[in-house]
């Protein structure tokens, strides 16, 4: 079947004729140009030659046997060998015997490899179920001793569950944890006996249940029995440190909060922001007694400072205080913090409730 494709020439320019449609691309490539009003391809008349050669070559292409019809995931690889398609016959044309064979053979070491890497996947994932398994089996006893830890308060029992990731759940089966395995939490460390399930919580389900306290973010979560255990003496002494240090960022800042300012004010348009400083939950923000979480910002010698639910992009502000002084002060606890907390984040235990506290500083 030809597409009858042929070259007319219209004063300087060089019309292509015929159904052009599934060629549209090369054409284009070749240099060609749309001519919308009279709904042909075109172009100049120094190039008859070429476009006449190209013109012939691709007449003879739609027109041949070479045609295939792989899945779409493969269509890169197709126009990649010179495919191209024809609707009418919803199948894509090489312009060759020889094209069609290496498109063929591309296709076949393409489905091999993505074939392999499935099998590599399910073999990982039966290997960590398998791994699941047998540490299921272990007596209490025995993961204590593989862990060496001893039990916190009796042995204390509780249930978590905890976001492994997105994507396939073959994908994140490795990423589960396992029984042995001790993680840490703000009430003391936890040692994983049961691995009861990998779970996958959709936003519709989360909104369903009203339940964004219980699964932050969507995606797949894991629940796990634990019991806990005590801390080792390098992580009771890491504790201890993390203790001071947070109860010293939390009297500078109860410091701060005391100084904020009473009037009313704007951040400039064009403002150089030098520092800011988060914190939600309870923080030592405010002066209430169970504390206020909020931001502070400092812009040159003044600090702005937003209530509780501020919008990114509200530039209007609670309260400001002009004072090259208290600036400093303020910069010096933002300062402080990174060079303790340099991925500018930290999760804060308080008297009252845990803290999110994020720092930036820019100058």
């Amino acid at each position: 079947m030809s597409h009858n494709l042929s070259t007319e020439k219209v004063g300087s320019r060089i019309y292509v004729m015929g159904n052009t449609y599934p060629v549209r691309e090369r054409l284009k490539r070749a240099g060609c140009h749309w001519d919308g009003d009279r709904q042909q391809w075109w172009i100049g008349a120094a190039k008859a030659a070429a476009i006449e050669a190209i013109v012939g070559k691709l007449d003879q292409q739609l027109g041949g046997e070479y045609s295939i019809c792989p899945p779409k995931k493969h269509n890169d690889l197709v126009r990649s060998h010179g495919g191209v398609w024809d609707g009418e016959r919803k199948a894509w044309l090489l312009p060759s015997a020889d094209k069609l064979a290496a498109l063929q053979a591309a296709i076949a070491s393409t489905d091999a490899y993505e074939a392999k890497r499935r099998a590599a996947e399910k073999a990982t994932a039966k290997e960590a179920a398998a791994a699941r398994k047998a540490a299921s089996e272990k007596p209490l006893e025995q993961l204590l001793a593989e862990a060496g830890r001893s039990l916190r308060d009796g042995g204390r029992r509780m249930k978590f569950q905890e976001h492994v990731g997105h994507g396939k759940r073959i994908s994140v089966q490795p990423l589960a944890p396992l029984p042995g395995d001790v993680f840490s939490r703000k009430d003391g460390m936890w040692l994983i006996l049961r691995v009861e399930e990998i779970f996958l919580v959709t936003q519709d389900s989360i909104e369903d249940m009203d339940a964004w306290s219980q699964f932050p973010e969507t995606g797949w979560y894991v629940g796990y029995e634990a019991v806990s255990v005590e801390r080792t003496v390098a992580e009771q002494h890491q504790h201890d440190v993390d203790v001071r240090r947070n109860s010293a960022f939390n009297a500078a800042l109860a410091c701060v909060s005391t100084g904020l300012g009473k009037d009313p004010g704007v951040v400039p348009e064009c403002a150089v922001i030098r520092a800011i400083i988060d914190v939600s939950w309870n923080s030592m923000l405010g002066t209430g007694a169970s504390g206020a979480d909020g931001r502070i910002m400092v812009v040159g010698d003044s600090v702005y400072y937003w209530h509780p639910g501020h919008y990114e992009d509200c530039r209007e502000v609670a309260t400001v205080r002009h004072d090259a002084e208290f600036a400093a002060k303020v910069m010096a606890v933002a300062v402080e913090f990174l060079a303790t907390h340099p991925e500018g984040k930290a999760s804060i235990a308080t008297s009252q409730k845990r803290q999110t506290v994020r720092v930036e500083v820019t100058q």
